[in-house]
């Protein structure tokens, strides 16, 4: 937080004329001598979320000098714009919010905030956090076989595929040790289903 000063010398001059029409004059001399310290301070945090879900980042900014700041800017690296903030008076503070989707793996988020005395001197500040994005990827089959079958006949296997955790799968594939690929499935939600079968010829 540095100061700044602004100085100027101001010149006063009086001037008069006596009852008998004579001029008088006399000057002071003075430094005037201005300072101001701006300063901005920035927090963050961010929410904890199962992946896919909506995460939210927020934070306080304020304004920790002794100068009005005017045109704040504040922008994260992960998410972009936040939000623009026209003035802030010295000691006051403003919250702010975003959300996004929270993504695999999560992501460190660095909020800034940069603005501008009333007298032009730029101010900027930065918090960090970490977005934390957890997942629980579960997955059951069951599997019957009709039988006993008369060679020849056709023997069927069948179960259920089913999402126990909590995050969608993708490209589910089912084999069978004996017969190969069963199917393929594109996508199972959380607590989804797929019933599978796959006839066999007993020889």
């Amino acid at each position: 937080m540095a100061e700044h000063w602004f100085i100027n010398t101001n010149t006063v001059t009086a001037t008069a004329n006596s009852l008998c029409g004579g001029p008088v004059q006399s000057s002071a001399q003075a430094v005037c001598a201005v300072t101001s310290t701006p300063c901005i301070a920035v927090t963050k945090n961010c929410t904890t979320n199962l992946v896919g879900t909506t995460q939210t980042i927020t934070g306080v900014v304020t304004n920790c000098g002794n100068i009005t700041l005017t045109n704040i800017i504040v922008t994260d690296n992960i998410v972009g714009a936040i939000t623009n903030i026209s003035s802030l008076l010295p000691g006051a503070s403003t919250t702010y919010s975003k959300s996004f989707t929270a993504v695999c793996g999560g992501n460190v988020n660095t909020v800034t905030a940069i603005g501008t005395s009333t007298c032009g001197q730029s101010v900027t500040n930065s918090a960090t956090a970490t977005c934390v994005v957890f997942e629980n990827p579960c997955i059951t089959v069951t599997k019957n076989c009709n039988g006993p079958i008369v060679v020849g006949g056709t023997q069927t296997i069948s179960g259920v595929v089913s999402n126990c955790g909590n995050v969608t799968l993708t490209n589910v594939v089912v084999v069978d040790n004996i017969l190969g690929g069963v199917t393929n499935i594109a996508s199972l939600p959380v607590g989804g289903t797929l019933v599978y079968h796959r006839d066999r010829n007993r020889e």
